[in-house]
């Protein structure tokens, strides 16, 4: 809840403190986590990159249907909380290259490798936590927005469970959020 308090601030201050939290997320993950990052062989990586494209199509595919299907069902005071939207172009870029590359590892690390760290061997409860934590972060968008970021959330560790490296989902994360960023909150100043 506290990270949410950060949609009151202006813009350029609420994407300060973003960036920040993401870092610090980041940090305490490699410092305290036990995370190491695993060097790939080079006969999964095709298929790393085959499960990781797939699962984006996958990803998009319900973005497209939940933006066809959308419904504002409000969660926190009556109301949907968007991101506001940045209008100074060079801000722009960078949110679009090295923010959403702070959100998409630092989500990765805590709704998908701590998650399987913390319930080891127990995967109907890893995609359950992990469908309800990343859901609970959306709940800015509303209950509908909530339940396709928990859809997608399932998919990202159905992901990083497959390919057994967190290179994947994070690649698919930073992917689809590049979309959507580019598409609905920049798509008419780009």
């Amino acid at each position: 809840m506290a990270g949410w308090i950060k949609l009151l601030f202006p813009t350029w201050l609420e994407y300060s403190v973003d960036y920040a939290e993401r870092m610090l997320i980041i940090a305490m993950t490699l410092a305290y986590g036990g995370f190491r990052f695993r060097v790939a062989n080079s006969a999964l990586e095709i298929r790393t990159l085959a499960l990781t494209v797939s699962i984006l199509m996958v990803s998009l595919v319900a973005h497209f249907i939940e933006q066809a299907t959308w419904k504002d069902v409000p969660v926190l005071g009556g109301q949907i909380w968007p991101y506001s939207a940045i209008q100074f172009e060079p801000h722009i870029y960078f949110d679009l290259t090295v923010g959403l590359m702070l959100v998409a590892v630092s989500e990765e690390l805590v709704f998908r490798y701590l998650i399987v760290r913390v319930f080891p061997g127990k995967t109907t409860l890893q995609y359950l936590v992990t469908f309800m934590a990343f859901g609970l972060i959306h709940a800015p968008q509303g209950l509908y927005g909530m339940a396709f970021a928990g859809i997608i959330g399932m998919l990202f560790m159905w992901l990083y469970k497959r390919t057994k490296t967190l290179s994947a989902p994070i690649a698919a994360h930073y992917l689809y959020d590049l979309y959507f960023f580019s598409t609905v909150y920049y798509g008419h100043l780009l």
